[in-house]
Parts: structure tokens; sequence; C-alpha cells
């Protein structure tokens, strides 16, 4: 069977020792109930591998030798950062892993006119926030990719326009009728920027105010079709049509690559 993955928050060096954090190490030690000496797989937000082995339980925490080091997945072409409104009840629960698997880079949440607000609180609560981190941490184990930033607090859309830096700088809008996306991309000098940025509206879209605060940033507005989508399949949908477009991770590239 093969070893399982478990997330360090740091560089891999082989032949250190490191700690893993609580909630890695109560799923090693008390789910997984390991022994001194069973092996495991450590995986950091770096895209780097190691192979590694329980060294002891020290109060509850987890003491790993780590073993060499390799790359899992190449860089991806394009880092794409998808900048999602805060929606109803903020459920961001059911996307947020195949978002990561498809191969977004950043998650950032904003807020916007029509969001609604849980009694009209901007601060998420913490324990929402570690959950959602703690979902892209299990989606990147599963699928051997990096795992991405944990996700901010959100910010008040106009800051995060002013705030937003990327070579590519798109939102998403329902009212735009004269460029959709994939024709956008279609036409656009086929190489690949280093760095998107992805704007989603939330229920009810952007407003008119804000579309041209979005336009005033120098983001390009696009539609994704005459259908009215919700905004979690205008996440996945505009993912995976930037990601597949640039081809943004080589699949011929090596994937066991050693590192020195």
């Amino acid at each position: 069977m093969k070893p399982r993955r478990y997330f360090f928050d740091g560089p891999l060096t082989e032949n250190a020792e490191l700690l893993l954090n609580p909630q890695e190490s109560h799923h090693l030690l008390r789910v997984r109930r390991a022994h001194t000496g069973d092996r495991l797989t450590l995986i950091n937000a770096a895209g780097e591998e190691a192979d590694g082995f329980l060294l002891s339980d020290e109060h509850g925490r987890a003491r790993i030798n780590v073993g060499p080091r390799r790359i899992t997945l190449a860089p991806p072409r394009l880092r794409l950062t998808l900048v999602l409104a805060v929606t109803k009840g903020y459920k961001l629960d059911d996307y947020l892993r195949p978002l990561v698997e498809i191969g977004v880079s950043q998650l950032r949440l904003v807020i916007t006119d029509r969001s609604e607000l849980s009694g009209k609180k901007e601060n998420i609560g913490e324990a929402k926030l570690t959950r959602w981190n703690r979902l892209l941490v299990e989606a990147a184990k599963q699928c051997g990719r990096p795992a991405p930033p944990p996700i901010p607090q959100p910010q008040r859309l106009r800051a995060c326009l002013k705030d937003a830096r990327a070579d590519l700088k798109l939102f998403l809008w329902e009212c735009e009728k004269s460029q959709s996306l994939s024709d956008f991309l279609r036409d656009r000098n086929p190489q690949t920027p280093a760095t998107a940025l992805a704007l989603i509206g939330p229920e009810g879209g952007f407003t008119r105010e804000e579309s041209q605060l979005a336009l005033d940033a120098g983001f390009a507005p696009l539609s994704l079709g005459p259908a009215v989508l919700r905004s979690e399949t205008a996440a996945l949908t505009t993912s995976i049509l930037l990601l597949n477009h640039f081809a943004a991770y080589d699949i011929h590239s090596d994937f066991q690559k050693s590192l020195p």
C-alpha cells in the first residue's frame, strides 16, 4: 500500500527532523495509529514531496525523519488566482476541493454590493476559515498538487481591485454581451502569461458601478455565455477554460524529478 501523504508547512530538507502540526499529527497518531518506524509521504506548498518515517510521539505531535525530496509536479505555466465574491452562507465547501484539483494556485474572497453577509459581519469566523483551509490541504494531499496559500479574510471589492497585480486580469459579468471568455482566449496572443486573476461575482452579479471599478482597474469584462450560472459553476468553468487554454501544467514533464 502506498504511504499516505501528510502536509508540512515548510521546506523538506533531507535527513532533517520535523514536527507535524497538531491536525496532521492527530490523523497520523490517533486515527491511523502509526507506530515508530512507520513510513509516510510528506508534501508541502512548494510542490515538493519526500519519504519519511515516524520517529516519536512528542506530546501529541509527530516527529518525522525526512528522506530524499522530489518534485511531484512541474510548476504551473500559469498561476491562476481566483477571487470569489462572498455568497449567501459562504457556501464554499462543495467547490474548494475541485478548484484545487484542477490547478487553481490561490483563492481570495471579496465583498460586493450584492454579497449576503451573515449578521452584516464582514469577517468570517475563524472556525469556518480553518475548515476551508483544511479542505485545501486535503485536496492537495489527495491529488498531488501543491496546496494553495491559506484563504485570508475577505476584502471589500474596491480594496481588492486596487491591490490586484497580474499579467491577465478578467472579470466575468453576465451583462457583458460583446465578448465571451472563449472568444477572448481564441483571439489573444498565444503566449502564456505568468499570472492571471479572475473575478467571479455573487448571486445577482456585479452592479454597474462595480463593473466600472473593475474596468478602471484594467480588468477585461467577459461573458460565459447566455445562461445564468451559479457562482460555483462560473468559478469552475472559468478556471478550466483558462488552465486548459494555457496548458498550465506540462503533462510531459518529469513528475518524479529528484532534488539535490
